[in-house]
Parts: C-alpha cells; sequence; structure tokens
C-alpha cells in the first residue's frame, strides 16, 4: 500500500518509477511486479515462479544489470513473498528495491538550496577548472546537469544523459551542486557526469531511482570509460532485510576490483544503526555530515558501517540559473532538525548561479574531490 505522507505530492497518491509502482514498507520501498535474481538462476526461477503461481499471471525474464537480471511477476503477487519463497529453494532474489536522491524536506534549511553569491576561495578555486582533460577522472551518477560557466571540467557520458529541464523538481540542481563542490576540492579533475534514468517530473516528483538502473548507471560508466579514479554515487536508501542491495553490490565490487575509489552519502535520515545503502556496500566510502565546527549534522546517518566525515552542512557550490519551486527560506535560517516551516513553496530566482544547501550527498562529493586530489598526475 502507497503511503502518500512518506513524500507528499501534488499529483495522486501513487508513485511510479518507470511506469511500475512504488510499493512503501517500514522504511523501505521497493517495485510491485518486479523480483531480481542473479543471471545464472534466471531461468529456475522464472520455471518455479510460474508453477507456484500459474493462476496468478505471466512471469518472464526482464531487464538485467551486469550478472543481475529481473523478472516480471503479475501484480498480484507479493514481491516480498515471491522473494522469501525463492529462497527456501535455495534461490538468491531480492525486491527491486528503490533508492532516492536527496529527500529530506522535514528539515528546516536541510532539503531546500537557498540562493548565495560565491566567496573569493571559491572563485579562485572554480577558476582553475579547465576543459582540458588529462587530470583524475571522476564519475557522477547524478540527477543530471546543466551548463554552467563555473563548470568547463564536467561533461556528460553515454546517451543517459541530458540537460535537467524541470525546475520544479525536488532534485533539479543536485548533480550541478555535487559538481562543483569536487571541483572546488579539486579543480583538475575531469568530472563525468552520468544522469541516472529515474524517469520525468509526471511519475517522478523526487527522483527515485531502483537498485537495477543505478547498477546499470555504474556498468555504463565502467563500460564507456577508459578510466575512473573516484565515482560519487548520489542516492540511497534501505532494504527490507537490511542487506546489501543484490544489482548495486555486484557493479560496486565490481568497481573496487577495478581499483576505482567509490564515495557515497551516509543519507540524511537522521538515523543510527540501519545501513543506508550503496554508502554501507562493502568497499564503499560512506560519508556523514558535519557542520563547519565539525559537529555532527542531526540529519546526518550513523551506524558503525559509515566511514568518514566531512562538512556537508550549508555549504555553497554552483547551481543552476534558473527560477525554482523551492521554499522562501531567508538566508540566515539555518540546518536543524526541527519541523519543517509553515512556508509555501514558490518561485525562488538562482541567479547567481550558486547556492547554500545542506546533506550528506555534498559531504561525500568534498571528499570525492579529496581522494581526486591525491591521484593527480598518477
Amino acid at each position: 500500500m502507497v503511503n502518500e505522507h512518506r513524500y507528499p505530492h501534488d499529483h495522486g497518491d501513487l508513485v511510479t518509477v518507470g511506469g511500475k509502482e512504488v510499493i512503501f514498507g517500514d522504511g523501505f520501498e521497493y517495485l510491485r511486479e518486479e523480483v531480481l535474481v542473479a543471471g545464472e538462476d534466471a531461468e529456475v526461477a522464472v520455471a518455479r515462479l510460474s508453477r507456484w503461481y500459474a493462476k496468478r499471471g505471466r512471469v518472464e525474464q526482464g531487464a538485467s544489470s551486469g550478472r543481475i537480471v529481473s523478472i516480471a511477476i503479475p501484480q498480484a503477487i507479493d514481491p516480498l513473498a515471491a522473494v522469501a519463497r525463492l529462497k527456501t529453494v535455495g534461490i538468491a532474489a531480492s525486491p527491486n528495491h528503490v533508492l532516492k536522491a536527496t529527500w529530506h524536506g522535514s528539515f528546516i534549511g536541510t532539503g531546500q538550496p537557498k540562493p548565495a553569491r560565491p566567496g573569493r576561495w571559491l572563485n579562485g578555486q572554480l577558476k582553475k577548472a579547465s576543459a582540458d582533460k588529462g587530470g583524475p577522472v571522476v564519475a557522477v551518477i547524478d540527477t543530471g546537469i546543466v551548463e554552467h560557466s563555473s563548470l568547463p571540467n564536467v561533461s556528460g557520458v553515454g546517451p543517459s544523459v541530458d540537460q535537467l529541464t524541470d525546475p520544479a523538481s525536488k532534485v533539479f540542481g543536485h548533480g550541478t551542486f555535487v559538481a562543483g563542490l569536487i571541483t572546488s576540492e579539486c579543480p583538475e579533475a575531469d568530472i563525468r557526469m552520468l544522469r541516472v534514468d529515474f524517469g520525468s517530473r509526471s511519475d517522478n516528483w523526487f527522483g527515485l531511482v531502483t537498485d537495477l538502473a543505478l547498477s546499470n548507471a555504474i556498468e555504463t560508466a565502467l563500460t564507456k570509460l577508459s578510466r575512473i579514479d573516484v565515482m560519487n554515487l548520489s542516492f540511497g536508501g534501505y532494504t527490507h532485510d537490511g542487506q546489501s542491495l543484490i544489482a548495486t553490490n555486484a557493479s560496486v565490487a565490481k568497481a573496487v576490483r577495478l581499483g576505482v575509489a567509490v564515495v557515497a552519502g551516509a543519507g540524511n535520515d537522521g538515523r543510527r544503526g540501519d545501513p543506508f545503502y550503496p554508502a554501507a556496500e562493502p568497499g564503499v566510502i560512506a560519508v556523514g555530515s558535519t557542520d563547519a565546527k565539525g559537529k555532527l549534522s542531526c540529519f546526518s546517518n550513523v551506524g558503525p558501517w559509515v566511514d568518514v566525515t566531512a562538512v556537508g552542512e550549508d555549504v555553497l557550490s554552483t547551481f543552476p540559473v534558473a527560477e525554482v519551486n523551492a521554499m522562501a527560506l531567508p538566508e540566515s535560517e539555518s540546518s536543524t532538525c526541527g519541523p519543517s516551516p509553515a512556508v509555501p513553496e514558490q518561485t525562488v530566482d538562482f541567479n547567481t548561479g550558486f547556492a547554500r544547501w545542506s546533506g550528506t550527498s555534498f559531504a561525500a562529493a568534498r571528499v570525492s574531490g579529496g581522494i581526486a586530489r591525491t591521484r593527480i598526475g598518477r
């Protein structure tokens, strides 16, 4: 059953990704009509599910990523029940979990960017950036970019990349902001942006993406780029059993084997202990957020799987020059974990091309830039 209170939106109670309904569990989300298995188990899994649920509809193989295959199941079948039943016969299976970008709108000033002007230090760092290739390569899997005069070192990879066109989206400008932070830490970085295929505003207001789609984006980066020094992942979520994402885990492991430093934000839910993926995947550098004085941000997830922290609170970076549908928070408003103010969303003008924003995604971006800096000249 869809919980309309978890992601409030203005186009009805049904949330979909890629045309498939999202089911909201207890702190985790997954797709209806789909389960994931290893490719070598797909044929047997289809046969088993077809036999068990013969009267409920057709079961067949669907899309794949790396060594993971999706299996389409009838809507009448609960994916969690199908997964549990497959496990009883020794087949590792999982629902296709749904991850999110930076949705944390319940925290004041955290989920909303605020217009800002760049300081002298940031301007100086950005002026060092160049379109000339040859520096450390940072693959950024995110929501997409817009052309920005301060980011000549950013380019797209593959057909999955295009310009963001919907300033009303909650994730508009996120990729541009992340790219600016990486550049500020390492102006020599050659940033390659992949826009993960998370759909359009009409069916995906909050930048939701599936485990399989994120895995595919990682595989695309590994295939199309001859070299990657650092990979920055900006999506995350929880799983139904607290275990790894079946598809993303396999692709992340592949990247790590190839010597890529994989960095991900620890999540912005203020939760303790619960692993947030892909940050909690083995081999991933999970980054929590602090304020400028080093105090842990109230919104930052914590747990033994978090490796490092970096300043991710009220940070300054590049943002699209656009009028954006957002809360008009005053410049002085700091990030807190109290209830959101009763401020209606309205058109906010980001005509400076810069913003202040908070989140573990941005702490992760700073760590990615720092790691890239250590790989200059390699």
